[in-house]
């Protein structure tokens, strides 16, 4: 695949948490969902980036920090 100009894509990874579970809190029903890492915010000094408090935050961070070398990533915690 190509961009608009015939330069190739970059295809960059991140690791991701996983599926978690959980109770909803007003319901009596189990909930299964996945987490994901790759909903970060990019703005014109930083980038927000989802952390989850699981061993793959700094990984997926640092790998973001790469990506946005000229902004600072922020981590913003998603959990439920």
């Amino acid at each position: 695949m190509t961009d608009a100009h015939d330069r190739p894509f970059e295809i960059v990874t991140l690791p991701m948490p996983g599926v978690v579970g959980g109770r909803a809190p007003t319901l009596a029903i189990s909930i299964v969902y996945r987490r994901v890492i790759a909903n970060f915010y990019i703005a014109n000094a930083v980038v927000f980036g989802a952390i989850f408090g699981h061993a793959n935050d700094a990984l997926a961070l640092k790998t973001i920090e790469g990506l946005f070398p000229d902004r600072r990533v922020v981590a913003s915690i998603a959990n439920p």
